[in-house]
Order: structure tokens, then sequence, then C-alpha cells
């Protein structure tokens, strides 16, 4: 696992999890919101809603975003498919600028916890 985060055009490069899926960071039908495949696959650029698999919820990052509604966890679709429940986030303004300020031309260090 990675132990970086990556702005979505490096996810969409050399991120298998996303460069082997077609939905990666498409918008949903049924909700305003993107596509995230898994949290390895969190753009660190991206400032607007994100639909993410609910095991964010274990990885101690509750003050770098915000949950978009509280208790709600949505099943959206893209077409014909249908994802595993989601949570839909939105990183804290505070947080993207940090993120603004730390990007090079690839990545921003973080500590991922399993």
């Amino acid at each position: 696992m990675q132990n970086y985060l990556l702005t979505l055009e490096e996810n969409r490069k050399h991120n298998p999890k996303v460069k082997n899926n077609p939905f990666a960071y498409r918008k949903y039908d049924n909700y305003d919101a993107i596509e995230i495949p898994s949290i390895s696959a969190l753009p660190c650029n991206y400032e607007g809603n994100m639909g993410v698999p609910i095991t964010i919820l274990d990885k101690g990052w509750g003050d770098w975003y915000e949950i978009m509604e509280k208790d709600t966890i949505i099943r959206p679709k893209v077409g014909n498919k249908i994802f595993y429940a989601r949570i839909i986030i939105r990183w804290k303004k505070e947080v993207v600028e940090i993120f603004k300020s730390l990007i090079t031309p690839h990545t921003i260090e973080v500590k991922i916890m399993n």
C-alpha cells in the first residue's frame, strides 16, 4: 500500500486501483459526488464531494474531511453499476489549503494507517 496521497492526475497514471477501474472518479448518476474506488485513490487536489468506502472511518483521518450528510450511507450508481455502501466526504477547507501548499509535481507524504 502506498504511504502518500497523489493528485487526481497522478492517481490516473500510477495507481492500479484507478488505472484498472473504468468507474474511478466518474460522477454518480444519483448523487453529486465522484467515485473513489479505494482509500489509496483519494486525490489530494479534488475539492468536491467524493463517495468513499466506509472503511475511511477506521483510518483516523476524521479531522481532515467532513462527512456531507451525517448518518447517511448511500448506494451510488453509474449507469447499470451499483457500488458498495459509500459515505460522502469533502476535504476540509484548511486541509485543502495545506495540500495546495505541499503539492509537488507528484505526491504529498502522509501516514496511511492500515
